[in-house]
C-alpha cells in the first residue's frame, strides 16, 4: 500500500510574494550602469565597445527573462511506501514534478530534503529539463537506521539562466513524515531481590478484589451485591452464600524516562540517549506481557508538538523565496530549540491499545534542555498512583532527583533505577540511592537489556 502526502493535490510551487534578487548587483542597477556605459561609449565614439555592450546587455536580459518564472507553474506529489516502520526497514519516496506552464524549464536542480542521518539510494537529487506540461518522477529508498519522527522534504529547487548569471531558488510548502518505532529487546532472565513485585502480590492492604482468583464463599452479609452471590452453593445449603476473592494489587509501573540533554552530556550521547528509550519500551513490552499497568513519564518533546509549532511560526505553510542554495537547505532543516515545561505523560493502563501508544510517543520523544527530570518528578509524582512502581531510566542522579526519589520511597512509592551506560556515574548513584533504600542498575547495551525480566522488582 503506497501512501501520499498530507494533500491529495499535487503542490504547486507558486507564491503570491516578490521573489528577492540573485545575490550580487540588483538587476535594475546592472541596467542603469550599462546605459551609462552606452552613453559615455557614444560620447567618445567608441563604435566597437557599443556593439560588445548591445551583446552584453543582450546577455542580461535574457538572463532574466529566463530565470525570472522558470520555477512557476512547476507542481510536486510526494508519495511514500508508509508512514511507519521498525528500525533497520525501508520506505520507498516516489516524487513526481510536473511543469504546468506553457514554456520549458531548460534546468532545474531538484532535491528532496531529508535528514542526513538517514541513508538513502536512489534519486534524491537530480538535474532535470523539463518540457511544457511534461512529468518527471524522482525515486529514492530511505533505510530507516534510528527511531524517531523523520521529516522527508520539503522539496528545493534551483533554477536559472543558461549562462549562469542569474538563478533562483524556492522551497517547496509540503513535508511528510516517517515514523520509525524504537527497537524491543526481549527481557529473559532477570533476577533482582526486592520485597515489592511487579505483577500480581498479596497485600495486607486490601486495595481492590480480583474476581478473576475466588478464594471460597461464606455467608451472605448485608450490603454484598447480587454479583457475589454464590447461587450453586446456595441452593445446596439453603442459606445465601457470597464469593470471597483474593485480594490482590496490580501494581504495574510508570516508566520515568529523563531525556534532558545535561543527563546523557559527553561522549555517545546519542547512543546512550537511544538505549534509555529501548529500555523504556522493552521494560513497558515486559509490564504488559504480565497483564499489568504501565504508564510513562518524561521530559523529553514530543516531536508532533515541535511540528506543529513549526507549521504556525515556519514559512512551511506557503512557498519561499531564498536567496541561496545553502539558505534553502537551512531553512528545510530548521529545527527550534524546545525549552519544554509540560511533560509527556500516559496514564497507566494495560492492553495492546496502550503497547501501541507508548511505541508511538517513544519514537517521537526527542532530547529537550527544558525541565530537568528532579524539577518534573517534584512537580509530578504527588499524583502518580502508589499502587505503581517508579522505574526510572537515566544517564545522571544529580542532588535534586535523589531527593525526590528519597521523597517519593518515603511516601510508599516502590523505586527502581536504571543508569545508562556511565560507569562513573552508576557508582555514584548507586552508592547515594543504596543509602536510600532504593535499587540501582547499570545498563551499558543492548544485550544486559536482554538479560532483564522484571519478576522481582
Amino acid at each position: 500500500m503506497r501512501v501520499k502526502g498530507d494533500s491529495n493535490n499535487p503542490q504547486p510551487l507558486t507564491t503570491n510574494r516578490q521573489p528577492p534578487t540573485t545575490p550580487g548587483m540588483p538587476f535594475y542597477q546592472r541596467l542603469l550602469l550599462l546605459a551609462f556605459l552606452l552613453v559615455l561609449i557614444y560620447l567618445y565614439g567608441l563604435g566597437f565597445l557599443a556593439y560588445s555592450l548591445y551583446t552584453a546587455i543582450g546577455v542580461v536580459l535574457s538572463s532574466w527573462i529566463m530565470s525570472r518564472r522558470a520555477l512557476d507553474q512547476i507542481a510536486h506529489t510526494r508519495t511514500l511506501s508508509r508512514k511507519r516502520c521498525n528500525v533497520g526497514e525501508s520506505v520507498n519516496v516516489s516524487l513526481e514534478l510536473v511543469n504546468n506552464k506553457t514554456l520549458p524549464v531548460l534546468w532545474v536542480l531538484a532535491e528532496d530534503w531529508i535528514s542526513q542521518r538517514l541513508p538513502v539510494e536512489g534519486e534524491r537529487v537530480k538535474l532535470l529539463s523539463l518540457r511544457a506540461g511534461q512529468v518527471t518522477v524522482l525515486r529514492y529508498e530511505v533505510d530507516c537506521k534510528y527511531r524517531g519522527y523523520h521529516r522527508v522534504g520539503p522539496l528545493i529547487l534551483e533554477s536559472g539562466d543558461l549562462f549562469g548569471l542569474s538563478r533562483k531558488f524556492r522551497t517547496g510548502r509540503s513535508s511528510d513524515y516517517v515514523t520509525v518505532l524504537p527497537k524491543v529487546v526481549p527481557l529473559t532472565s532477570y533476577d533482582i531481590h526486592a520485597h515489592r513485585p511487579i505483577g500480581e502480590i498479596r497485600t495486607e492492604l486490601q486495595m481492590y478484589e480480583d474476581p478473576s482468583r475466588l478464594a471460597g464463599v461464606r455467608r451472605y452479609v448485608r450490603g454484598d451485591s447480587l454479583s457475589r452471590i454464590h447461587w450453586r452453593a446456595t441452593a445446596r445449603t439453603g442459606t445465601l452464600h457470597s464469593r470471597v476473592y483474593d485480594p490482590t494489587t496490580m501494581i504495574g509501573a510508570n516508566i520515568i524516562l529523563d531525556f534532558h540533554a545535561d543527563a546523557y552530556a559527553g561522549e555517545r550521547n546519542f547512543e546512550r540517549s537511544e538505549l534509555a528509550v529501548t529500555a523504556a519500551i522493552s521494560l513497558t513490552a515486559f509490564i504488559l506481557e504480565q497483564k499489568q499497568q504501565v504508564g510513562l513519564l518524561s521530559n523529553g518533546r514530543d516531536a508532533l508538538d515541535r511540528i506543529r509549532e513549526e507549521k504556525e511560526e515556519s514559512e512551511f505553510a506557503a512557498d519561499s523565496w531564498v536567496r541561496s542554495r545553502a539558505a534553502a537547505r537551512e531553512l528545510a532543516s530548521e529545527e527550534p530549540t524546545s525549552d519544554r515545561l509540560r511533560p509527556v505523560e500516559i496514564p497507566n493502563r494495560r492492553g495492546e491499545e496502550q503497547f501501541e501508544q507508548l511505541m508511538v510517543t517513544l519514537a517521537r520523544l526527542e532530547i529537550t534542555d527544558g525541565l530537568r527530570l528532579g524539577e518534573m518528578l517534584f512537580a509530578e509524582y504527588n499524583r502518580l498512583p502508589r499502587d505503581a512502581a517508579l522505574i526510572v531510566i537515566t544517564g545522571k542522579v544529580d542532588a535534586m532527583l535523589a531527593d525526590v526519589l528519597g521523597e517519593a520511597k518515603r511516601s510508599g512509592f516502590v523505586v527502581a533505577v536504571f543508569i545508562i551506560d556511565d560507569d562513573a556515574e552508576y557508582q555514584r548513584a548507586a552508592a547515594r540511592l543504596s543509602m536510600l533504600g532504593m535499587q540501582c542498575y547499570h545498563l551499558r547495551n543492548d544485550g544486559d537489556l536482554s538479560d532483564l525480566a522484571m519478576r522481582t522488582i
